[in-house]
Parts: C-alpha cells; structure tokens; sequence
C-alpha cells in the first residue's frame, strides 16, 4: 500500500485513516499514515498513541515504547499548561 502518498494532508482525516488501518491491521500502512499525521501536528498524544498501537501490533516492542513514552510526556505538559493538544488520553493500553 502507498499509505504515505494516499496520507492526507490534513491532521485530522490523515489520524482517522491511521485509526482504521491498525483496526483492519494494515499495520505497515498505519505505521506511514501516522507517521505523516505526526509530522502535521508534533503534539497530538493522540496519534503517538495509535502510532504505539501499530507499532506494537507490527512487533516492533520498542518503538512502541517510545511513541507511549511520548504520550505520557504531552500528557503531563498538557495538565501542567505547557503544551500539548488537546485532553490527556486515558491509558487504554493492552
């Protein structure tokens, strides 16, 4: 799949398509779209997230570790006002 040339250019429509790829596990692609949704809007814990799901569901353990690592950085600095989109996301984590 060239995920990274059907990514779209907008934040929000690129984190949808990356959230249905890993639901039908397309993994590879998801791991593009989100990738590219990242490069769009650096702060979204959101799209670190479902990055670390496609991660880990293509096996890739530490890289996983990385984008929830991610997550839980923009988390604090979103509750404590210094940065960060959006609400801190629940850890859902399996």
């Amino acid at each position: 799949m060239r995920a990274r040339q059907l990514a779209p250019q907008d934040f929000e429509s690129a984190l949808d398509l990356g959230r249905v790829l890993v639901r039908k596990g397309k993994f590879a692609g998801a791991i593009e779209v989100l990738s590219a949704a990242i490069e769009l809007a650096p702060q979204s814990a959101d799209a670190h997230y479902q990055l670390g799901l496609a991660l880990r569901r293509a096996g890739r353990e530490q890289d996983a570790a990385a984008e929830f690592a991610t997550v839980d950085r923009l988390n604090r600095e979103y509750r404590s006002g210094q940065g960060g989109t959006g609400p801190p996301l629940e850890d859902k984590r399996p």
